[in-house]
């Protein structure tokens, strides 16, 4: 489904700049003083502009060359383009779809969301294959032992690199910690399973484990 929308989503802002179609496969990006920006995973267009963010020109090539972009020098990990009468905002690819915690000005990142290959690697395949050896991605349990709650942390917005004292990119939530393993952070997650073994839907609790940066 996603992948579908992905691609209704292209169609209409080729349209809408006129150029041609793209594959399947892609995902709409745009390149801006050399860093690529992909769609945005949670926004499909703004009527306004948020503040601070001005119009840098027009796209000069790619697939949506021609159309008009917009800028923010504080904000230098969003880029808005315009198709048609909406905004859509494109999000620098090294963040785009990471999930993070800052904690006393240190950023993990959740072993769901952090890669080991591409352009932007987040750590190494060893150093990725170490942290997944200690808990795994996710821990089903309703404590772990040893980790305490720091308190909830404070929502930075979708798509951001949370900073401060304990803040988050996704739906605030309590962080716990361990005194004796700085490099992790558990964070609080629910999930549910649906296999043949299973008569109904079954709930799950537990933790999301994050690794330090």
């Amino acid at each position: 489904m996603k992948k579908l929308l992905l691609l209704l989503f292209t169609l209409l802002c080729l349209s809408a700049c006129g150029r041609q179609t793209t594959t399947w496969d892609t995902i709409p990006q745009v390149e801006v003083d050399g860093t690529s920006f992909l769609v945005s995973s949670y926004l499909w267009g703004e009527n306004q502009l948020p503040e601070g963010f001005t119009s840098a020109g027009t796209l000069p090539d790619g697939e949506f060359a021609g159309c008009e972009y917009y800028t923010d020098p504080n904000n230098p990990l969003w880029v808005y383009v315009k198709h048609d009468d909406h905004y859509q905002r494109y999000v620098d690819q090294a963040i785009r779809g990471k999930d993070y915690i800052c904690y006393n000005d240190q950023l993990y990142i959740s072993l769901w969301s952090a890669t080991y290959y591409g352009d932007h690697p987040d750590m190494t395949r060893e150093e990725f294959e170490t942290a997944k050896a200690v808990y795994g991605i996710r821990i089903e349990a309703d404590s772990v032992p040893g980790y305490g709650t720091l308190g909830l942390a404070e929502f930075s917005g979708y798509e951001t690199v949370p900073t401060g004292a304990l803040s988050c990119n996704t739906l605030p939530e309590e962080v716990f910690a361990n005194p004796d393993e700085p490099e992790f952070l558990l964070f609080p997650t629910v999930w549910y399973t649906h296999t043949d073994q299973e008569p109904e839907e079954t709930k799950h609790t537990g933790f999301n484990v994050y690794v330090l940066l």
